[in-house]
């Protein structure tokens, strides 16, 4: 599957891309967790750090996404409010939508810090104007 691409975006205009829903990736997949897996997982990855697993962080739950942008599989922890606005554009909800929800839940988001990090990873592969 071709992942979208900035250049995607760009083509198709800020009004279209609020308009627009996505599919995601076969190769995408989140999971909200009683505990901080994505944490542990990456602790014990090369770049990992096992002295930032205290009780108190390894106790909390976590949010977390798994991509494979190719043959190697990448796991990223994110944010609540990160995790609602992927879980609503996979819901089938429009950028436009999305944004509302995040609004009426008052959660921030960075889209323009989050945007460049997500077609990075290649987690969408289409985009369809709904309107």
């Amino acid at each position: 599957h071709n992942a979208v691409r900035l250049e995607d975006l760009v083509t198709l205009g800020d009004e279209a891309l609020l308009t627009s829903s996505v599919s995601f990736s076969p190769a995408v997949h989140m999971l909200v967790c009683q505990y901080a897996a994505g944490s542990i997982w990456l602790a014990h990855q090369d770049e990992g750090d096992l002295r930032e697993l205290t009780d108190e962080k390894i106790n909390q739950p976590e949010y977390v996404l798994i991509t494979r942008p190719q043959w190697r599989v990448l796991i990223q922890t994110l944010t609540h409010a990160q995790y609602q606005f992927l879980r609503s554009l996979q819901q089938g909800h429009s950028f436009e939508e999305t944004f509302e929800r995040m609004e009426q839940l008052e959660l921030p988001v960075d889209f323009s810090s989050d945007l460049p990090m997500w077609l990075a990873l290649g987690l969408w592969t289409s985009m369809r104007p709904t309107a």
